[in-house]
């Protein structure tokens, strides 16, 4: 497929904590939209032989994933995110895995890494209409590249690239 649909984008947070006991579910029930945000900083130096000309260099990176979509009360990841962890700031830190279920098995198709989650809306919205929500994981980090696979009962793992 040469041109994936956002809906092939999966992001999944891990609800244990612990790599030992891994129970990742996914971030997609009553999600609308995901935002990627990569800022990058950057240092420029003007040299005489360049003629004053910038040779530039990336000097740092902040990647952020922005969720937006409605409440769905008995969904595993929002249930965590918006009851379990909004009032505690300490539970923040969560694992991450960022995959495209697009790619050919077998082929490295995700990131694993660790995050920080920032809830801005935990349900808003005119009385008649679903409650909005939205959140950002951003990224601690640098993450692992790798191969999530999924099995019959619906687990994701994690394999490394090699």
């Amino acid at each position: 497929m040469g041109f994936p649909k956002n809906y092939n984008r999966n992001m999944a947070i891990n609800l244990k904590g612990d790599a030992a006991a891994d129970d990742y579910k996914l971030i997609a029930s009553g999600i609308l939209s995901r935002t990627n945000s990569i800022s990058e900083s950057k240092s420029s130096y003007q040299y005489m032989d360049n003629r004053g000309s910038a040779d530039t260099d990336v000097t740092g990176q902040e990647v952020s994933a922005a969720f937006t979509g409605h409440r769905k009360i008995g969904d595993a990841a929002q249930d965590y995110i918006l009851d379990e962890v909004l009032y505690d700031l300490d539970k923040r830190e969560v694992e991450f895995l960022d995959y495209d279920d697009s790619i050919a098995a077998g082929s490295p198709n995700g990131w694993k890494g660790k995050a920080r989650l920032q809830i801005t809306d935990n349900g808003s919205g005119n009385a008649a209409d679903r409650q909005s929500i939205s959140f950002t994981l951003n990224y601690i980090g640098k993450p692992a590249r790798g191969t999530v696979t999924q099995d019959a009962s619906g687990k994701l793992t994690f394999a490394p690239a090699t």
